[in-house]
């Protein structure tokens, strides 16, 4: 049997091979999630919460996400314990990746498994800077259901992870602070105020020119003290979505045959209310400041893997290349050109159709993590939230709320681009839709 004959007989194969990196994994994330996506960003937390739970992919590949994003459906729309219910699910799913091949890289063959098919066909387990902060959203979470020691034992999840990265990448991210703010939040409801003033000076050494983390200091070393400590407000503002990845490609031409390399990366965040400001009784007490900027860990994160990325799509083209251009060349020997030509056409867009970026990412989680603290005195008070769009003034009436003294009332809030959100204590969600809020 000629070379030719025996390379065309054993070229289905190569053609199931490449095709497996497709057919694995269907869609990219990004198409797959968008009617979640936009039943999330309209402000339907229940139907973006089903959807997202619909999406774990064959074989869980997409477990960790349909649990992530679907736990942030519940978080935004003021279901904590819903919220609570995906995320821990989410963290059991971690915890049996780990002697399992997967796309971080964190565990046992990802180097040999993504080498070999593309990396969407590969679970995946999250990067490093969003693994922080699902222990970060668990604590805020669990502090604001009155359960300090399971906020504490999530604070301490993301601690472990931060350097875990830190490690692995040889670079200091600033991942925990907000993990490091509720930590300070719960310590002082469960009245430990040594280890609150330990948060609270390690936040104000980091952001040393912030007068709310001094503040923040100040208020506990007082406690500490045997001063009565004072009513006050701590506000959690969640700034925009984190924008959906976007494929790098740089094609190539060889002798018989085309193909591309491919690698991920961020696009452009779409706008939203950047710091808002917090009113009482009809009077302004302050703005949000950024503590977690969360798209600058995400970009930096990402840049700290691009080059690995790249260089192994770059090895399984030239495989599939070199594959593609010695059986078009005996192809072409033996049969003519033009069979030759057609193989190479076809194995290279057999390539080209199977090489794609693996664009998967957690969608919902904010651009920013923002923060307030103020000390206000004790009893009712009324609260809203205000914040420019398009350079209309807005107002978010969370309503009255009780304020014992000592206690600390904990606000979380979250504007989108067509929407904003507002609870304060275990009050309903405040909702201000499209019909209000310019895009």
């Amino acid at each position: 049997m000629s070379k030719a004959l025996r390379l065309l007989r054993t070229f289905p194969l190569f053609i199931v091979a490449v095709g497996c990196s497709s057919s694995i994994v269907g869609e990219s994330w990004p198409n797959q999630s968008w009617p979640a996506l936009d039943a999330f960003t309209s402000g339907d937390f229940d139907s973006a919460a089903a959807e997202f739970s619909q999406l774990k992919g064959d074989g869980f590949s997409n477990e960790l996400l349909a649990l992530v994003e679907a736990g942030m459906a519940r978080h935004t729309g003021g279901d904590l314990e819903g919220a609570t219910e995906h995320w821990l699910e989410a963290e059991r799913v971690l915890e049996n990746f780990k002697d399992r091949p997967t796309i971080s890289g964190r565990t046992v063959g990802e180097t040999a498994a993504s080498f070999a098919i593309n990396d969407r066909a590969l679970p995946y387990d999250g990067e490093d800077f969003e693994i922080a902060l699902l222990h970060a959203f668990l604590a805020w979470d669990f502090l604001r259901l009155g359960n300090l020691d399971s906020a504490m034992v999530e604070v301490r999840k993301g601690y472990e992870a931060e350097k875990r990265a830190e490690k692995r990448y040889e670079v200091q991210y600033p991942m925990n602070r907000f993990a490091k703010f509720i930590s300070a939040l719960t310590q002082e409801a469960d009245s430990d105020w040594d280890e609150a003033i330990i948060d609270w000076k390690d936040l104000a050494a980091e952001m040393p020119k912030n007068k709310t983390l001094s503040q923040c200091l100040q208020h506990a070393q007082r406690a500490q003290n045997g001063i009565a400590p004072q009513a006050s407000i701590a506000l959690i503002h969640e700034k925009g979505r984190m924008p959906q990845k976007v494929g790098l490609n740089i094609d190539y031409e060889a002798n018989r045959s085309f193909g591309r390399i491919v690698a991920p990366a961020f696009g452009k965040p779409m706008p939203s209310p950047s710091r808002i400001e917090l009113w009482v009784d009809g009077e302004p007490k302050g703005k949000t400041f950024v503590l977690e900027d969360v798209y600058k860990s995400a970009k930096e994160n990402l840049a700290d893997r691009i080059s690995w990325m790249a260089g192994k799509s770059a090895i399984r083209a030239t495989i599939k290349t070199a594959l593609i251009e010695e059986a078009a060349e005996n192809v072409e020997e033996e049969k003519g050109f033009w069979a030759g030509f057609g193989v190479g056409v076809l194995g290279s867009l057999l390539l080209y159709s199977t090489e794609q970026p693996d664009l998967r990412s957690w969608q919902t989680l904010p651009q920013q993590i923002q923060a307030l603290r103020i000390a206000i005195e004790p009893g009712k008070r009324r609260l809203s939230i205000r914040f420019q769009s398009r350079g209309e003034n807005h107002v978010l009436d969370l309503g009255e709320f009780e304020i014992p003294p000592g206690e600390t009332l904990l606000l979380s809030a979250r504007t989108l681009r067509k929407a904003a959100f507002g609870k304060a204590g275990k009050a309903p969600t405040v909702f201000m839709g499209p019909a209000t809020l310019k895009p």
